[in-house]
């Protein structure tokens, strides 16, 4: 059984041809156009002037017929783009309605099984207690999020300004700004990564940290310094909570938009000492990835990021410069890189790998994501990125060998950053 597992766009990626073929299309439309424009002045000129320019009619017959032949090449070019891409999206949901239909009865029968069981060996409490543990990817992805909540449609961004205005205006009654980063406990050596496992492993380990901290890891080699910029998920789910990793931070994030969040992470890149030429990779899963694709967007002229890698993250919404190479993973069940309700644009610098996992045929699979948590999980987006690692396709081959010079091995420096509020920097002063 071969891995579930689909890539779009990148530089070996079938939808980023299709993207230049569609330039291509307008491109003919609007030579046709011109052409047309040409034989109607021609032939008018023709009709005006019979005896004085008689050779202008044959030039716009010609210029007619021109025409008419690159507006039918733009039809049929715009139909084979058409086709393409309904292939292309076919291929990368990859999954049936028959597939879909034994995961929502397979879910089914696992509530009912776990409930069973629970209740007669716990009782009422042990109901309560399976509750996170029972199958719900089934009913609940991203696919079903979509439709469910509507999250296509032309409003998504004035209805996401406005609860995230609500929020913020909570936020400032409840909790600190934000003031700044500060050094969180001495620097520390460790082997720099060698694949997109190990970021993963990274960014596994940075979770535990909390607090919104941001690691940042220095390594400095023959051809010079380059930094890896470790960007931690939300934290915080409430309003009052100082941590910049909030709802907040989601809620604009999602939009391309600037938030704590994001400056947090510039802070301690600044605090950090990263050069205008140092080559910098972002790496952040959930709300992290989100924040990787704004601070890159945002400052392409500040700092030289050359790539990001985002697990899980809903950025279909954020654009991003040419100059970043980004690595996009999704979990096909997972419903968080749904949540923009936009696919991530697919073009020669942005790869996007969507693995099912539910279906995965590893056997060392560390979930098989029946839960909304598994499918949102770290160690199962390691399990995509092994494949990655492994050489999926020509895009991911393509992105690991323009990754190498960042992902060589060797010794490295990482450090910590705590974000620090204006009331906790005020009462150390």
């Amino acid at each position: 059984m071969s891995e579930p597992a689909w890539t779009r766009g990148g530089r070996g990626g079938t939808a980023a041809v299709l993207g230049d073929l569609e330039v291509a299309v307008g491109a003919l439309r609007e030579a046709a156009d011109w052409l047309g424009e040409a034989a109607l002045a021609l032939a008018t000129a023709a009709l005006v002037a019979p005896q004085r320019a008689p050779w202008l009619q044959d030039p716009a017959m010609a210029c007619s017929r021109e025409a008419e032949g690159l507006r039918d090449l733009s039809r049929r070019l715009r139909g084979a783009v058409d086709a393409y891409r309904a292939a292309e999206s076919g291929a990368h949901h990859g999954v049936s309605a028959e597939t879909y239909a034994l995961d929502v009865l397979g879910d089914q029968l696992g509530r009912m099984w776990l409930g069973v069981r629970e209740t007669v060996l716990h009782g009422p409490a042990g109901l309560i207690g399976a509750i996170p543990r029972m199958p719900t990817t089934g009913t609940v992805n991203e696919a079903t999020a979509n439709v469910g909540l509507g999250l296509t449609g032309d409003a998504y961004g004035t209805v996401v300004a406005h609860v995230r205005a609500a929020v913020r205006a909570a936020e400032r009654s409840l909790e600190p700004a934000l003031a700044g980063v500060e050094v969180d406990g001495p620097g520390f050596s460790a082997g720099a990564p060698r694949t997109v496992e190990e970021l993963m492993g990274r960014l596994d380990w940075l979770g535990v940290q909390g607090g919104g901290r941001i690691a940042i890891e220095t390594v400095t080699d023959a051809a010079g310094t380059h930094h890896l910029v470790y960007i931690p998920g939300t934290q915080d789910p409430t309003l009052w909570d100082a941590s910049p990793a909030d709802l907040e931070a989601d809620l604009a994030a999602v939009t391309g938009e600037w938030c704590d969040a994001a400056q947090a992470v510039v802070e301690a890149m600044r605090a950090h000492g990263i050069g205008a030429e140092e080559p910098a990779m972002l790496v952040g899963h959930s709300q992290g990835g989100m924040i990787a694709a704004v601070v890159s967007a945002t400052l392409a002229s500040t700092y030289r990021i050359t790539q990001i890698v985002t697990a899980g993250s809903p950025t279909g919404r954020i654009a991003l410069p040419a100059t970043v190479d980004a690595l996009q993973l999704e979990n096909l069940r997972d419903v968080v890189p749904g949540l923009d309700g936009r696919p991530n644009p697919a073009t020669p610098t942005r790869t996007t790998v969507t693995h099912d996992r539910r279906h995965s045929a590893q056997d060392d699979a560390p979930d098989a994501s029946h839960t909304v948590l598994q499918a949102h999980g770290l160690p199962g987006y390691a399990q995509t990125a092994r494949l990655v690692d492994g050489g999926l396709d020509p895009s991911t081959r393509a992105w690991v060998e323009g990754a190498a010079p960042m992902l060589a091995g060797g010794s490295s420096q990482m450090r910590l950053y705590a974000p620090v509020t204006e009331a906790a920097s005020g009462a150390s002063r």
